[in-house]
This record gives structure tokens, C-alpha cells and sequence, in this order.
């Protein structure tokens, strides 16, 4: 059995977190599943670790979340790939776009870039912009700060701060694509990320939120 981390909206699932290990973070939730082999067949059973469940293994809250981030498998692997190269790849076919956090790269001059983090199984990847080793990497890679958008629970995107686009603009792109793109039970935040490489922590862009027009769950 494999511990991993997914992510949830706070305000989302109230009844379900007075009833699971989790840590919030901004307007999110950390919380734990479990991802258990199935014998026959290539596909695993996926189900959220519970209080009763630790009382009964006698593990505590950290113990499970440590245990969750030191998993070194797919679904802990974080892969950062280029949007347009991901979508050419979905419609198109052929082999998946490289995993740019394998290779030095130069984003410098590149204007528009635009770039998916998830994990290797794309299940539940958004989980990976609370990966510390990876905020790290992005931080190297654009020196300038990164916007994360929440795209649904499985990724997110990374686009540089480099003026061109308004906090507000993104939020309300985020909302947009949240109302007429995304399954209301995929769906993460409306609200738009940052990452304060001085604290080493995920922070919401105020100016991106719009309370009024935010999703009503």
C-alpha cells in the first residue's frame, strides 16, 4: 500500500474533512489516500485514509504525511511539461513531451511560456506545488516569481511573472475555465498562487480573488 497526497478545496467538502487526517494550506487541504494493488488486473483501489483508520494503526497525523511525502513512486513524481507540446501530444498522438524538471533549462527567452505540473500518473498531480523540491526548481527556473493557476485536482499551471498578464485577468480566467471546462467535482480554486521564495510557502495573489463571483459549491 502506497500513501499519497491530494489536494481539496476547504469549503468544498466539510463533512468529509471532519472526518480525515489534513492540513490546511491557503484555501486548500491536504489530505491522504491510500493506493492499494489490485491482484487481477493492472489498475489499483483508491481509497482516503480515515481518524478511525490511524487509531487503529496507531499512527499519528505527521507520521501519515511524512510517510505520504517520502513516497518515491509515480504518483509522487512531479513532471512539469509544456502546455502546447501536451496538447499537440493529446490531439495529435505520439510520445509524451519530456519532463522538463530532467533537463537545465533556459526560460529567459522564451516570451510566452506556459507549462503543466502534475505527477507521472496524472492522478491527483496538483499535489505537487506542495512538493518543496520542486517550488525550489521552478524558483531557479524563473528567477522573476511564477503564478500558479489551479487547472483541477490532477495539475496546475506555472506561468512567469513577468508583467504581461494582470492578477485580476488570471483569476478571472481561472473562474471562467473552472465554470465552463472543468467537472465541478474535478475542480480546485478559483483563486490564483504564488510562491514567496523568502517564507517557502504558497500564498495567494490577492488581487486574482473575486469573492462575489467565486464558485458556489
Amino acid at each position: 500500500m502506497q500513501v499519497q497526497i491530494e489536494v481539496k478545496e476547504k469549503k468544498k467538502d466539510r463533512k468529509l474533512l471532519e472526518q480525515v487526517p489534513h492540513k490546511e494550506v491557503v484555501d486548500l487541504s491536504l489530505l491522504c489516500y491510500a493506493d492499494l494493488p489490485v491482484e487481477q488486473g493492472s489498475y489499483n483501489a483508491t481509497f482516503k485514509i480515515t481518524e478511525q483508520m490511524l487509531q487503529k494503526w496507531n499512527v499519528d497525523r505527521e507520521e501519515l504525511f511524512q510517510t505520504a511525502s517520502e513516497n518515491t513512486n509515480p504518483a509522487n513524481t512531479p513532471v512539469l511539461q509544456n502546455l502546447e507540446e501536451v496538447t499537440k501530444q493529446l490531439f495529435m498522438g505520439g510520445a509524451p513531451p519530456e519532463n522538463l524538471l530532467k533537463k537545465e533549462l533556459d526560460f529567459s527567452n522564451q516570451e510566452e511560456i506556459l507549462l503543466v505540473l502534475t505527477n507521472e500518473k496524472k492522478n491527483f498531480g496538483a499535489a505537487m506545488m506542495f512538493e518543496p523540491q520542486v517550488m525550489d526548481w521552478l524558483s531557479q527556473f524563473f528567477p522573476e516569481g511564477f503564478y500558479i493557476l489551479p487547472s483541477s485536482l490532477h495539475e496546475v499551471l506555472i506561468l512567469p511573472d513577468r508583467g504581461e498578464i494582470p492578477p485580476k485577468e488570471l483569476g478571472a480566467m481561472v473562474r471562467e475555465i473552472n465554470r465552463n471546462q472543468v467537472e465541478k467535482k474535478e475542480q480546485l480554486s478559483d483563486r490564483v498562487y504564488c510562491y514567496d521564495k523568502e517564507a517557502q510557502k504558497i500564498v495567494e495573489v490577492p488581487e486574482s480573488i473575486e469573492r462575489g463571483k467565486e464558485m458556489s459549491r
